[in-house]
């Protein structure tokens, strides 16, 4: 006569059940993490502010050993599904260090397509 025991089927029953949740749980936040647009400071963004920087602070693109420095975030909205950004862009002109603070926005155009697109609020000039 075989005779199971009971309590181990039922911790091996918990054990699967709170694996299924966690493992719910876990896909579930990583589907609400992957609806925010790109972070502040993720090369999606770095490429989209370079080309910007060249459009607006430096436009006949001579500086040399450009860079962002300094990248924070200073807002993360979940309901608007966007970011508030502060970064500082430096580069080298004829010998003179120059930087300016960028702060930008980061939100997507679509969500769906995964494209987004990155509002400059304000460049400050700090040479």
């Amino acid at each position: 006569m075989v005779r199971s025991d009971c309590g181990e089927c039922n911790k091996i029953f918990i054990k699967y059940i709170l694996f299924i949740l966690i493992s719910i749980s876990s896909a579930f936040s990583g589907i609400c993490e992957a609806s925010m647009p790109p972070a502040c400071d993720s090369k999606e963004t770095e490429k989209v502010l370079l080309s910007l920087a060249r459009k607006y602070i430096d436009p006949f693109w001579i500086g040399k050993n450009r860079r962002f420095t300094g990248t924070q975030t200073i807002s993360a909205n979940k309901e608007a599904e966007e970011y508030q950004c502060r970064t500082r862009f430096l580069y080298t002109m004829v010998g003179d260090s120059k930087n300016h603070v960028i702060t930008y926005t980061i939100y997507w155009n679509d969500p769906v397509k995964k494209r987004f697109s990155v509002e400059l609020n304000s460049i400050s000039n700090n040479h």
